[in-house]
């Protein structure tokens, strides 16, 4: 069951990466980003409607099938269905929009090998590194936010903190955004990832410090 269970998770980050790869490849961005947004909106009315439909304390194809749709927002969407298939919808939505910015036409990836001709695309590897660290801050800002509802941290001096590093979080994902619509991928990878991956290695150092050396340290 738990193999199951990272499966269904890595699948619907990766299923709506796969859609917004695809629909930039042959449509302008702002029409693929509507069919990507209809697309989700239609998968989570399908969850919702399968989950209301359902008899309580039974366990059928509906539950397990409205699982696959509807797998974010229990914690934002306060158990309330409306609310589950909101936020599954909005991430659904923001992960193929995360793939549409980063693989879409630039001025870094366009180029012209013949004079006429329309421009060769080409994806960077650096594009890809940018969407990498986008689905980091994104999955930083949900359990962030989930964070605070469930621990009703809005008037108290940790929420104050959980607050400025939504804030941080935000203005790296707008930022890194306008760089790579400038063109500029490599500065907005560095925007986007850099932070995490410093904190990141920090501590994987600390952790490590401890398994080597913890054994044999006093904490007294």
């Amino acid at each position: 069951m738990y193999y199951l269970y990272l499966l269904r998770r890595a699948l619907s980050v990766i299923l709506p990466l796969l859609v917004g790869w695809a629909l930039i490849q042959s449509l302008p961005y702002w029409l693929a980003l509507l069919t990507a947004a209809l697309l989700a909106a239609a998968l989570s009315l399908a969850g919702a409607l399968l989950l209301h439909n359902c008899a309580v304390g039974q366990i059928t194809w509906r539950n397990r099938l409205a699982g696959w749709l509807l797998p974010w927002g229990y914690t934002l969407g306060r158990g309330q269905l409306k609310g589950i298939a909101l936020v599954s919808g909005t991430v659904w939505t923001l992960l193929a929009a995360g793939a549409i910015f980063a693989t879409m036409v630039t001025p870094s990836t366009a180029t012209v090998a013949v004079q006429g001709a329309p421009p060769a695309v080409t994806v960077p590897m650096s594009a890809w590194w940018l969407l990498l660290a986008w689905i980091v801050d994104g999955g930083c800002v949900l359990y962030l936010l989930g964070l605070t509802l469930k621990n009703s941290l809005r008037g108290s001096s940790s929420g104050a903190t959980v607050r400025k590093l939504l804030f941080a979080l935000g203005a790296m994902l707008v930022s890194s955004l306008a760089l790579q619509l400038g063109g500029y991928t490599g500065l907005a990878v560095l925007i986007a990832g850099g932070p995490p991956l410093v904190i990141g290695g920090f501590y994987g150092l600390f952790v490590l410090a401890m398994l080597t050396f913890g054994r044999n340290a006093r904490w007294n």
